[in-house]
């Protein structure tokens, strides 16, 4: 039986949803939601997430975000610029796993919103040892990819 992914993209303007089978880049299903405040738009994306079944969920967002595990804040949006400052703080990857009642073991990975596509391109081609992925949207934004392996600093920066 095929693993049955569920992703969610926590843009500046509109959240994506989608559901993928057997492989990350097939996707099956698919929803957009706008970004408004932490209140509203998380338990939407729930109740989409709810009525999928799946194995594993990966989670990328705009930021700054808190990538490092080991950190009280990890899963959070933390200190974004005044035009998003509803997401100031918010607790974006616990918020998801407490309403989704997922256990500890569950797979779940979070990254920033530009990470995670480097990582799907860098995945996609066998050939390269690296890979850096550049978005213009909302923000600014650079993903890096080294050796498999996204690259995280003291922080994500956002422009």
């Amino acid at each position: 039986m095929p693993i049955i992914y569920a992703g969610v993209e926590t843009g500046g303007t509109t959240w994506v949803t989608s559901i993928a089978v057997g492989s990350p880049s097939n996707i099956t299903e698919r929803g957009e939601f706008e970004t408004t405040s932490p209140e509203e738009v998380i338990p939407r994306v729930v109740e989409w997430l709810k009525q999928h079944k799946f194995d594993a969920l990966g989670i990328c967002s705009f930021g700054p975000i808190d990538v490092h595990e080991d950190s009280d804040t990890y899963g959070f949006i933390t200190t974004v610029p005044d035009t998003k400052k509803a997401w100031r703080n918010a607790d974006v990857l616990n918020k998801i796993k407490s309403l989704l009642e997922l256990p500890d073991s569950f797979p779940i990975g979070w990254d920033t919103d530009v990470n995670a596509p480097a990582l799907a391109e860098y995945d996609s081609d066998d050939t390269i040892s690296s890979c850096a992925y550049v978005t213009v949207g909302t923000g600014v934004g650079v993903g890096l990819v080294i050796g498999g392996h996204p690259v995280h600093g003291l922080l994500h920066g956002e422009s």
